[in-house]
């Protein structure tokens, strides 16, 4: 007589039917178990996107708003300092911190400029340098 090897599901632990290679019992576990698999690994890529995405955000209301705002504001709008996609120095050697196409510079310890990236990166590359991390 042959013995039959009962297999359980690796997510829920229901028994499985079918295929002697299946690992799952349905595709929801098996979406389930690559979902969170891959949650785990991507989750410090996706937190910090999130800020990313929050920092334009707050930018873009601002930039309609005001074109100077307090630092101070900045930061109670929920502005998070450390995240940026883009540094680029001036000829005279201001830096600009930009979140994709928005951007602030210091004017002093106070107060910060709101900036929109020009829509042709080329023409304001002769102003300004990138700043490359990298290196």
């Amino acid at each position: 007589m042959e013995t039959i090897l009962k297999k359980n599901c690796i997510t829920c632990g229901s028994q499985v039917k079918g295929r002697s290679d299946k690992k799952f019992c349905d595709d929801y576990c098996r979406n389930e178990f690559h979902n969170r698999r891959a949650g785990r690994q991507d989750e410090v890529v996706r937190n910090v996107n999130a800020i990313l995405k929050q920092n334009r955000k707050i930018l873009e209301e601002l930039a309609e708003a005001k074109k100077t705002i307090r630092v101070a504001e900045l930061a109670m709008a929920g502005y998070r300092f450390g995240y940026c996609t883009e540094l680029k120095r001036t000829v005279r050697g201001a830096t600009h911190f930009y979140c994709y196409e928005y951007g602030y510079s210091p004017l002093n310890s106070e107060k910060v400029k709101i900036l929109k990236s020009a829509k042709n990166a080329e023409k304001s590359s002769k102003s300004t340098q990138k700043i490359d991390f990298r290196a």
